[in-house]
């Protein structure tokens, strides 16, 4: 099995509704995301998937992220905690890579987010 990854930032504001404590107030974080694919063929160039497609289609689906606040992007009801953006971002990768490129499946296996340096949360299907 082949696995590869990539890191791409966005920067969005949200607030915990319920939660007791500061992050109750809207407040903002630089989220960093690793996106990990996996194969276990590879294509004609050797390769499961060109890196620069892989941030492509990354860059696409965090721009839709990027300077937003979460509780009006994330669906409704769904608090925007760590675990589940994570949840939010692996279903939105699992659709866009749910694609044949020339008898190789690509997967994503896992998305891992971190708020800040210190903090991170992986959620894998």
């Amino acid at each position: 099995m082949y696995r590869l990854s990539i890191k791409e930032t966005f920067s969005a504001a949200h607030f915990l509704d319920g939660y007791r404590g500061a992050c109750a107030s809207m407040h903002g974080h630089n989220w960093d995301v690793e996106v990990f694919i996996v194969s276990d063929k590879l294509n004609q160039m050797g390769m499961v998937v060109d890196f620069k497609d892989l941030k492509r289609i990354t860059k696409k689906i965090l721009s839709e992220l990027d300077h937003e606040l979460l509780n009006r992007v994330l669906p409704e009801g769904l608090n925007p905690t760590a675990e589940n953006i994570a949840k939010y971002l692996f279903d939105k990768f699992k659709t866009a890579f749910a694609i044949q490129e020339k008898n190789n499946v690509l997967k994503v296996d896992k998305i891992r987010i971190f708020e800040n340096r210190n903090s991170c949360c992986e959620y894998s299907g």
